[in-house]
């Protein structure tokens, strides 16, 4: 079950969006 790291890389992009803002 690697539903933790599809999470993982979900916030990676999350926080990589939020620093170009």
């Amino acid at each position: 079950y690697s539903s933790n790291q599809s999470l993982r890389e979900f916030l990676e992009v999350l926080e990589s969006q939020m620093c170009m803002e």
